[in-house]
């Protein structure tokens, strides 16, 4: 079985420093960024169908960041 894929446009792929970076970032492309940790789910959405974000926020490089919760439905 063969799985084709679309050629679409490669999320540009962003790197803050800190988490406050990160949020101005994802504040600033509402809908079109996505926060990246780790990122294999994220990375095979063409697979499913589903479509790449204009945006990766990558935290990689993100200070005193250790682990992420959602909280409060955010």
């Amino acid at each position: 079985m063969s799985v084709s894929v679309a050629s679409e446009p490669a999320p540009e792929i962003r790197s803050p420093k800190s988490v406050a970076e990160a949020v101005a970032l994802l504040d600033a492309h509402p809908g079109s960024a996505w926060i990246l940790a780790g990122g294999t789910w994220r990375m095979r959405a063409p697979l499913r169908g589903e479509r790449l974000p204009a945006m990766l926020v990558s935290l990689e490089k993100t200070d005193k960041v250790g682990a992420i919760q959602r909280r409060d439905g955010g």
